[in-house]
């Protein structure tokens, strides 16, 4: 397993950033993991770094001049989803409002003491997705390897079913949507209307009546209480999973 971590900073206060980078260094520096950080001073910085650079954890302001934190993780959403988010911010009154957004946690500046123990949380949250499995292979009329993380959803059509992928490309499988769905429902994936079985990872909201994805897409869910049940519980799962 890759022993490093890169954790960027963003914050448009430069001495707070050198602070955090500090502290950070001094936790990290009692772990097995070679840390890399990145200070950055923007969201646009933070936006623009992302289309050629990777990172496994975000610190970022809520409250910058150009681009809110809110709306930065939102847009880093759409293409790196499983990204660890954390809102660091002296504005304590908009916590409930950050987990909208599905961070990963939420730290007071006034309260730099939790800066560890969330710290130890992230670590062990990277780890366990270091070893999971990316590639599945389905089983239907052959074999089919997907990529569950850049899956964004399933969609029935006759006797086929299609796989739709965050990179833009689409697969054409032949089988049924609850073949599909009995072999990835453990994966992070939801049936959410008998034509789509969607990834919980590019999911924004999940109500009564829509389900809406990351990349703003609609659709509409199942009047079927039953399997809608099972959906929100599946997806409320995940979310706290992506918390711990």
């Amino acid at each position: 397993m890759d022993n490093t971590i890169t954790i960027i900073i963003c914050d448009d206060d430069h001495f707070f950033c050198e602070k955090l980078n500090a502290m950070i260094k001094d936790i990290m520096s009692g772990t097995e993991y070679d840390l890399k950080t990145e200070k950055l001073y923007s969201g646009r910085e933070l936006i623009n770094y992302f289309k050629n650079n990777s990172a496994d954890i975000v610190f970022t302001d809520i409250d910058m001049g150009d681009i809110n934190g809110f709306k930065v993780s939102e847009k880093l959403r759409e293409t790196i989803p499983e990204l660890a988010i954390v809102f660091i911010t002296s504005h304590e009154e908009l916590a409930l409002q950050a987990y909208d957004y599905i961070p990963f946690s939420f730290i007071s500046k006034r309260k730099l003491e939790n800066l560890e123990p969330v710290i130890k949380k992230l670590l062990r949250h990277i780890a366990t997705l270091r070893r999971a499995t990316r590639i599945v292979e389905l089983v239907l009329d052959k074999s089919y390897k997907i990529d569950v993380t850049d899956t964004i959803f399933f969609k029935s059509e006759k006797h086929y079913v299609y796989c739709c992928s965050n990179s833009g490309t689409e697969t054409k499988l032949r089988g049924s949507l609850s073949d599909v769905y009995s072999q990835i429902k453990d994966k992070g994936f939801i049936r959410v209307q008998q034509q789509y079985v969607v990834n919980c990872r590019y999911i924004k909201r999940l109500d009564s009546r829509y389900v809406t994805l990351t990349n703003e897409i609609k659709i509409s869910v199942t009047r079927n209480s039953e399997m809608l049940n099972e959906a929100q519980c599946i997806y409320m799962e995940f979310r706290k999973e992506l918390m711990r």
